[in-house]
């Protein structure tokens, strides 16, 4: 790990260790990266996300699959890291601090990406995430006045990428810059004064395990025809969060009472994509029904559907599906219905990393 302090600043903390007699002095606890006052301790735990509010914001802003068949994110080593400085402890000196700049910018230097996911203490009109033409970089702008600011972030390495040197990141701003290598960021605590009020904590932790996507299916089912009929319906994440919309036809098959055969598409929402309605998976399935009231040609009632899915940008419906999904349509509470609601449940095949587990949804 590398840090570099401004001249001016070694020149103050310099003054401030000579001229203190005292070990118990705030600078002279805290003068090495190991050493986070309870206070600092405080701030981190009260702005880092937790593991779940972590796992969210991943599933709504995805990274671009290492490979077509990556659909866990497995071939990326993901990191969350929370950056808070300013004024971050002895507050009763804080009050007459002196205004900071701590605009700057974290960067990746190795194949991969940083997202930001929170922002800690932004004041509006003064503080702010400024573009960046790269998905490696973020930039912010940022003054602190005896507060404090800091940012969460997620940053995403892809391990099977060779590089030269092993993948680092490097915090830079007037006051101080630091550089992590990705080893480093798997368990991290940190704290560097650069005054006895102010300075830089560090806090970050790998992401582990990470469950194959799954999620949700909902909408309506609609009957009426002798043979044949709709289905429309939304495509959400293990968050209730659109990602796409799910449309389809099912009919009845005539050589087997009470069955039938169903197929669809589900289109890109949320995305550019959704622009041009680009059709991200196909659906292929089958529909039955246990209503003695369902009729049996217009599908009234109250019915179950299963089936699998395959992702348009990995390979034909000839290949091994990429997921399963299932549900259920109608009420058996209410009177038939020519048009039903449906609801069930999606869940993606991983076998780079879950080989052993069924391609059905549990």
């Amino acid at each position: 790990m590398k840090i570099r302090l401004s001249c001016l600043l070694l020149a103050m903390l310099a003054l401030m260790v000579g001229c203190s007699g005292d070990s118990n002095s705030p600078v002279g606890d805290t003068t090495t990266k190991n050493q986070v006052p309870g206070e600092v301790k405080g701030v981190l735990d009260a702005n880092a996300p937790s593991d779940d509010a972590v796992m969210q914001e991943m599933s709504r802003a995805p990274v671009a699959p290492t490979s077509p068949t990556d659909f866990s994110l497995a071939g990326y080593d993901v990191y969350c890291v929370t950056m808070v400085w300013g004024s971050l402890w002895n507050a009763s000196s804080a009050a007459n601090a002196d205004s900071i700049d701590w605009s700057g910018s974290l960067s990746l230097f190795g194949a991969g990406e940083i997202h930001t996911i929170a922002r800690i203490d932004f004041e509006k009109g003064q503080d702010s995430i400024l573009a960046a033409s790269v998905p490696d970089t973020v930039k912010w702008a940022s003054v602190t006045n005896g507060d404090y600011d800091g940012l969460s972030f997620l940053v995403y390495i892809d391990h099977n990428q060779v590089v030269a040197t092993i993948p680092r990141i490097t915090f830079a701003t007037g006051p101080i810059t630091l550089e992590y290598q990705a080893p480093e960021l798997k368990k991290l605590l940190e704290y560097y004064p650069i005054s006895n009020t102010a300075g830089v904590a560090v806090y970050a932790r790998q992401i582990g395990f990470r469950p194959c996507p799954q999620g949700t299916i909902e909408g309506n089912w609609f009957g009426g025809e002798p043979d044949s009929g709709i289905f429309r319906g939304m495509w959400l994440n293990a968050f209730g969060v659109p990602e796409g919309s799910v449309q389809g036809i099912w009919r009845r098959d005539t050589s087997s009472f009470g069955f039938g055969t169903l197929e669809g598409t589900v289109t890109a929402s949320n995305t550019a994509a959704s622009v041009t309605n680009r059709v991200i998976a196909v659906l292929r399935g089958k529909w039955t029904y246990d209503d003695p009231r369902l009729c049996p040609t217009c599908g009234q009632g109250h019915g179950y559907f299963e089936g699998s899915f395959w992702f348009t940008d990995n390979a034909s419906i000839d290949a091994r599906p990429d997921g399963a999904f299932k549900g259920e349509f109608g009420s058996l509470s209410s009177p038939p219905m020519i048009t039903m609601p449906f609801k069930g449940k999606w869940q993606v095949s991983c076998p780079n990393i879950m080989p052993d587990v069924p391609n059905t949804v549990p």
